[in-house]
């Protein structure tokens, strides 16, 4: 190879590198953090709780139930419909247990946005699916996520985006791997070998919180530069 070539190679990786780049930036904008408060009679209990524990000094035991208190956390992106009206797609579990729902936005110079009164319109929790609507007269983006319209391939990259947590912190993050099973199937538990799917199995980081973000392939012209090929519902423990 000459070194035109060369220069020619190194030319389209750094291309492929910065539409990446660029690429999960614009992903801000689709995909954030969602957070479901419990209902005020859960959230009295435990505030008795933690007030007789503090009485006692145990001071971790309310550090545990301020954190509870916090609300459940996970992830969600947008769709659009043919209106251009925004949606919320996440995990039935992310929001299973909520009174209050919103999800929040961050960019890379640390600006947020939050959208609150989310609302439930449609549930399956056999699919572990949600679809959220917005309060009325709220707009994320214009138009939202494109949806891919063929199956995956195994040693396929794909990517993953959403709000894992670090300690008690949500942090946003974007993660790269490949499809290592298009059409993954396995028992519901050890005792019940009813079989569950098919999934797409695949390498890129899912962590807790990651739950119900997107699944990602590179596809020109549609937003953020990426399509969805799925939603992140289940990671394997210490891998």
């Amino acid at each position: 190879m000459n070194r035109r070539s060369v220069l020619f190679v190194v030319l389209i990786a750094v291309c492929r590198l910065a539409f990446a780049q660029t690429g999960a930036s614009a992903l801000r904008d689709y995909v954030g953090l969602i957070n479901q408060r419990y209902h005020p009679g859960i959230a009295a209990y435990f505030e008795k709780m933690k007030a007789d524990f503090d009485k006692k000094g145990k001071t971790n035991a309310v550090k545990a139930i301020d954190l509870f208190l916090k609300g459940a956390t996970g992830s969600g992106f947008v769709i659009t419909d043919e209106a251009g009206i925004n949606y919320i797609v996440t995990n039935y579990h992310v929001i299973a247990q909520a009174d209050r729902l919103s999800i929040t936005f961050e960019r890379q110079d640390g600006f947020r946005k939050t959208y609150t009164n989310l609302k439930i319109i449609a549930a399956d929790e056999e699919k572990d699916l949600a679809l959220l609507s917005l309060a009325e007269g709220d707009t994320v983006v214009d138009q939202g996520m494109t949806l891919l319209e063929r199956p995956v391939e195994e040693s396929e990259d794909v990517y993953s985006a959403g709000f894992p947590g670090l300690g008690a912190t949500e942090l946003w993050q974007f993660g790269q791997g490949m499809v290592s099973n298009a059409i993954a199937r396995f028992p519901k538990s050890i005792d019940d070998e009813t079989l569950m799917g098919p999934f797409i199995q695949h390498t890129a980081h899912d962590d807790p919180g990651n739950s119900g973000g997107p699944l990602l392939v590179v596809q020109q012209n549609v937003p953020a530069g990426y399509a969805v090929a799925g939603v992140n519902i289940l990671s394997a423990f210490r891998r």
